[in-house]
C-alpha cells in the first residue's frame, strides 16, 4: 500500500487536461441524511439527493477562453489523484456562479463543474 495521501493532480475536461492551481475539491453527490423529529424525539430520518461537484482553480493558457469554459455541458470531467484515484463526473456543466472571474496575478479562473454522476474509481 503506498503512503502518498496528496499531491499532484490532473484535471480533464472531455480528456483534454488543463493547468491546474491550489487544492480541488470533489463531492460525489452521496444522499444527504436530515432527522425526522415526532413528538417523541427522534424517529428516523429521510435523505435529500445531492448534487456531484468539482471545483477547483485552473490557470487560463493563451488558448483557454473564460467564455468556452462557462459554456460546457454535456461534459465528462475528471480528476486524477496522486494516489491513483480517479473521479469522474459525467454529464457535467459549469456553473459559472462567478461569472467567469479571472485573477490577473496568476492567470487563476475558479471553476466548478456539476453533473448527473459522480464516481469515484481506483485507488
Amino acid at each position: 500500500m503506498s503512503n502518498i495521501k496528496g499531491g499532484r493532480i490532473t484535471f480533464k475536461i472531455d480528456g483534454k487536461s488543463y493547468d491546474c492551481l491550489g487544492d480541488f475539491k470533489y463531492g460525489i453527490g452521496a444522499d444527504k441524511r436530515e432527522a425526522i423529529v415526532g413528538t417523541s424525539g427522534v424517529i428516523g430520518y429521510s435523505t435529500i439527493a445531492q448534487v456531484p461537484f468539482i471545483e477547483g482553480d485552473i490557470v487560463k493558457g493563451h488558448l483557454l477562453s473564460g467564455i468556452d469554459l462557462s459554456q460546457v455541458d454535456g461534459s465528462t470531467i475528471t480528476l486524477d489523484l496522486a494516489d491513483g484515484t480517479t473521479f469522474a463526473l459525467y454529464d457535467a456543466w459549469c456553473v459559472n456562479d462567478k461569472g467567469m472571474e479571472l485573477e490577473t496575478k496568476q492567470g487563476k479562473i475558479t471553476l466548478r463543474f456539476e453533473g448527473r454522476k459522480g464516481l469515484e474509481i481506483g485507488a
